[in-house]
This record gives structure tokens, C-alpha cells and sequence, in this order.
């Protein structure tokens, strides 16, 4: 085989390679360039208009009691030991600063009788309440405002709740030549019942009637 067919046959060797890389390569390439470069701007748009918060507690026994008895706020027993409350808000935001806001609440109990329990729903607004800012501190409240809806969760109906006004809120202060900042939580709420008395079973036990 002589030198010049050795050289045709690498040649075209190339050329098959060049054209398999131009019909395959490229238009690949391309394609993923510009879905990547279109998702970005997608995702930014839609966050514009929407978005979704997540968050969760744990209440349980306290330390040295046994796991049946739960002690709650008022230091009374509950009636289900330890549960993990779910908290998710999906937003729809209509400013820079806020949003309407739904929170999905489902309470989790996992010790003594496992169960699930679907603990109704919170209607509101949640964004930034107030910031100021000044030469010594920056001051910021945020958070939610907001009621449960109306005889909608295992709690809510059992209480024949029809409103409970309040928030959930955190407020800050963080003055400019500290590394610190001063933090609370701040969480009012009032409760009205149809009939004070229709309360549930782990209330009643928790001496909250």
C-alpha cells in the first residue's frame, strides 16, 4: 500500500469524524446551551410572582419525664408524647415586600398512639413588615399575619374555631458596629369559638379549658 493511500484514507478518516462532530456534536451543544441559559431566566420570573417556605418544631417530653407525659406550654401533660409539626406556606407575591400566603400544617405524632393529623390551614400575608434602618442599627420585623380558616383541622373543628386573628413573626435588631444582633420571636394570637366549651381531647387534657 503506498504512502498516498495511507494519506487518502486518513483524510477521509477525518472528514467522516469532522462531519459525525458537526451533525452531533454541535446541535447538542447548542441545545444544552441554550436550555441552560433559558432555565435561569425561566425559574428568576416565575420566583417573581411565587414562591414556597418551609419549616418545622418539635414538641415532646421534657427532661426526665416519661415519654407519655408531654408537658406543653402550661406545663400540663398532652395527650400523644412527641410530634413534629410540618409548616408549608406557598406564596403568591404581589409587591417587593410581601405576599398572600396559605400554610399547610400537619402535626406528626410519633410516640405513645403514631399518628397523623391534618391541623387545617392559615390564610394571610408574610413578607417583610417593617425595616428601618439608621446610622447606629438596622431593625427588621418579619414574618406572618395571618388565621386559621374556619373548622378546617382536626383541632380547628373539634374547637369550632371561626377565627384566630395573629402572627408569627420574628423581629431583630442588629446594631452597625457589633457582630451581634438582639433577636425575638413574636407571636400573638386571640382565639374565637363558636362554643368555648367543644374543645379537643388533648386540650381539654393539656388544662387549656
Amino acid at each position: 500500500m503506498s504512502l498516498a493511500d495511507n494519506h487518502s484514507k486518513k483524510s477521509a478518516l477525518v472528514l467522516v469524524l469532522a462531519a459525525l462532530t458537526l451533525l452531533l456534536g454541535v446541535p447538542t451543544a447548542t441545545a444544552n446551551t441554550s436550555i441552560s441559559a433559558a432555565t435561569p431566566n425561566a425559574l428568576t420570573r416565575v420566583s417573581e410572582y411565587f414562591g414556597a417556605t418551609y419549616f418545622t418544631f418539635i414538641d415532646g417530653p421534657g427532661l426526665g419525664e416519661p415519654v407519655r407525659f408531654s408537658p406543653n406550654s402550661m406545663g400540663r401533660r398532652s395527650d400523644s408524647g412527641l410530634s413534629v409539626w410540618t409548616n408549608l406556606s406557598a406564596r403568591l407575591k404581589f409587591s417587593s415586600r410581601l405576599a398572600l400566603d396559605y400554610q399547610f400544617r400537619l402535626q406528626q405524632i410519633l410516640t405513645n398512639d403514631a399518628d397523623f393529623r391534618f391541623q387545617g390551614g392559615r390564610l394571610g400575608l408574610s413578607g417583610t413588615l417593617l425595616k428601618v434602618e439608621t446610622d447606629a442599627f438596622t431593625l427588621n420585623w418579619s414574618g406572618a399575619i395571618n388565621s386559621d380558616l374556619p373548622y378546617v383541622g382536626q383541632i380547628n373543628s373539634a374547637r369550632r374555631l371561626f377565627l384566630n386573628p395573629g402572627m408569627f413573626t420574628q423581629l431583630s435588631i442588629k446594631p452597625k458596629a457589633s457582630r451581634f444582633s438582639l433577636f425575638a420571636m413574636v407571636s400573638p394570637r386571640l382565639w374565637f369559638y363558636d362554643n368555648a366549651t367543644a374543645m379537643a381531647q388533648q386540650d381539654l387534657d393539656g388544662g387549656l379549658a
